[in-house]
C-alpha cells in the first residue's frame, strides 16, 4: 500500500514539473494578447512588478472585463489613459473644455473637486476616469496608495466599481474618505481648520465636473499596444517564477490552454 502511495505521490510531482516546464515555453497568440492579460490580471494581482514599467502603471478591468485600462505616467504624473478590449486599442492624453484642449499633465490648479474625464471609443459605452491631480490621501484606512478609479458606464448610468489596486502615482477620489479629500482640497488653498474642527474646510463640498476626453498626440502602432504588450510579459514572468498555490497554478494551467495558449 506505501509502495502505491509513494508512486502515486512521484507521478503527481512529474506532471508537475512537466507543466512548469511547458508553461515556461509557451507564449500567448497575439491575436489573443487582451484576453490573456485580463484574464492573467486576478491571479497576479500580488506582483511585484512596479519598478519594472516604463511609462505607465498597474491595469484594472472596468466594465465586467470587457475593458483593460493603464494610466499613463511621464515624470510622476498622469499624462494619458490607455483603453483596450477584444477589438482594439485606444489613447487619451487631453481634455476638451469649450473650444480649448487641455493637456491631462496639465491639470493641474482644478483640485476644487474630483474630475470625471469621459470617453467613448466604440461610440456605445461610456469610460469614466475618477481623477484628482496630485491627490494624495493621507488619512486612508488603506495604509497605501491605490490605482486611479475607473468605470464604464451605459450612457445615462449608474458607476460600476472595481478594486483596489497598489500603484505609486494614481489615487482614486471617490474611494478615500470624505475627510482625507476635503482636507487635501483645503491645504492646497491655504485654509485651516477653524477652532474647534478636526478637518480644514470642513463644510467645503466636494465638486465633480465632467470633462470630455481627447487626443493631443496620437500614438504609432506600437507605441499604442506597448503597455498591454510589456505587462503581459511582465505577468507571465512574474507567474512562471513563482511557487504558485495549488488553486492558482491549476488557473495559470487553465488559461495557458484557453486565451493564453500558444
Amino acid at each position: 500500500m506505501m509502495i502505491l502511495k509513494t508512486s502515486r505521490l512521484k507521478f503527481v510531482q512529474a506532471c508537475i514539473l512537466f507543466s512548469y516546464s511547458l508553461l515556461a515555453e509557451a507564449q500567448p497568440k497575439t491575436s489573443d494578447r487582451f484576453g490573456c492579460l485580463r484574464d492573467l490580471l486576478p491571479i497576479s494581482e500580488h506582483a511585484s512588478l512596479i519598478r519594472k514599467r516604463k511609462g505607465f502603471e498597474a491595469p484594472f478591468i472596468i466594465n465586467g472585463g470587457s475593458y483593460v485600462a493603464f494610466p499613463e505616467v511621464i515624470k510622476g504624473r498622469v499624462s494619458g489613459f490607455f483603453f483596450y478590449d477584444a477589438t482594439g486599442a485606444w489613447y487619451y492624453d487631453a481634455v476638451e473644455k469649450g473650444s480649448s484642449k487641455i493637456a491631462i499633465s496639465d491639470l493641474q490648479g482644478l483640485e476644487s473637486g474630483i474630475l470625471v474625464l469621459v470617453a467613448q471609443p466604440k461610440g456605445l459605452e461610456t469610460v469614466a476616469v475618477r481623477f484628482l491631480p496630485g491627490f494624495s490621501d493621507k488619512t486612508s484606512p488603506r495604509g497605501g496608495p491605490v490605482v486611479l478609479g475607473a468605470s464604464i458606464l451605459p450612457v445615462v448610468g449608474a458607476f460600476v466599481s472595481r478594486p483596489d489596486l497598489k500603484a505609486t502615482a494614481y489615487y482614486d477620489p471617490e474611494k478615500a474618505s470624505e475627510e482625507g479629500l476635503k482636507t487635501w482640497i483645503s491645504d492646497r488653498r491655504g485654509v485651516r481648520a477653524p477652532a474647534g474642527s478636526r478637518v480644514a474646510g470642513e463644510s467645503l463640498k466636494i465638486e465633480r465636473t465632467i470633462l470630455p476626453l481627447a487626443v493631443h498626440r496620437a500614438k504609432k502602432e506600437d507605441e499604442l499596444w506597448r503597455p498591454l504588450d510589456e505587462e503581459l510579459r511582465l505577468r507571465l514572468e512574474w507567474l512562471r517564477s513563482r511557487n504558485l498555490d495549488q488553486r492558482s497554478f491549476k488557473e495559470f494551467v487553465r488559461l495557458m490552454e484557453k486565451s493564453c495558449r500558444q
